[in-house]
């Protein structure tokens, strides 16, 4: 019930010498599981027999294939509209200080326009409450920004309870991604991964530790992105505000 390409691999494998076969499983798991590819490669270098590089070639590790990670499929959706505070995106993701205290943030983009912003929310790990994410956000973005007409959350338990009780008394439609689909939410954790880069080297370089620094860092590191990212050839800033806001020089 093999295809037929397994089943040539496989013979062609069993063909092979015994001590050829150990040397090769041997090596692959010295080297970490490492890939046929940089196998071959290895002993190429290593100017090894030709029989051995071409056992390189078939070998085939079980754990390696039960393990390996789901192929990137294509996620295509609907482009939202380019309207600010219309539809935006909610996470919560977790930054580590120079002597490696964990930090929650609440993660919030606008979907059209790229614009995010990034608060801290305490020390700590796991799941906040949902009353700490409705404080933030309605002092970081409703007191400006109003209230949006799409949120789009996972399902922690961080986005229930009065987080979406509030949302939806005020009009706003609330969507939940699947379980096992976290693209639904592609944009927001792509976003806060850019921030998150920029935030590992400033705290390595500068040695950021306590609340108050971190805050000024993520401040700093919104404020450069924000000014810095171009979406349709204008930042996100300057389709918000219409003009780019003063930096240092």
């Amino acid at each position: 019930g093999c295809p037929k390409s397994e089943a040539k691999r496989r013979a062609a494998w069993l063909k092979l010498t015994q001590r050829t076969r150990i040397a090769i499983r041997k090596m692959h798991r010295q080297f970490g599981h490492a890939a046929p590819t940089v196998l071959t490669q290895l002993l190429r270098a290593a100017r090894a027999s030709k029989e051995f590089v071409e056992a390189s070639q078939l070998y085939r590790c079980d754990a390696c294939v039960e393990n390996k990670p789901k192929p990137q499929t294509t996620k295509v959706s609907l482009p939202n509209d380019f309207v600010f505070g219309k539809h935006i995106g909610i996470d919560v993701l977790e930054i580590k200080g120079h002597s490696k205290e964990r930090y929650l943030c609440l993660n919030i983009v606008d979907l059209g326009t790229s614009f995010q912003q990034l608060v801290v929310l305490g020390k700590g790990h796991g799941t906040p409450s949902s009353k700490e994410c409705l404080a933030a956000f309605c002092d970081r973005w409703v007191t400006w920004a109003g209230w949006p007409s799409t949120v789009t959350t996972d399902r922690g338990l961080h986005n229930r309870g009065v987080f979406a009780r509030t949302f939806q008394q005020h009009g706003c439609v609330v969507r939940q991604a699947g379980v096992e689909s976290p693209e639904q939410i592609g944009k927001v954790e792509r976003h806060g991964g850019l921030l998150k880069n920029i935030l590992k080297r400033m705290i390595t370089d500068q040695r950021v530790n306590g609340t108050a620094d971190i805050e000024l860092a993520v401040a700093e590191a919104t404020q450069v992105k924000n000014s810095m990212l171009r979406n349709h050839g204008f930042s996100p800033s300057q389709w918000v505000f219409g003009t780019l806001p003063r930096g240092p020089a």
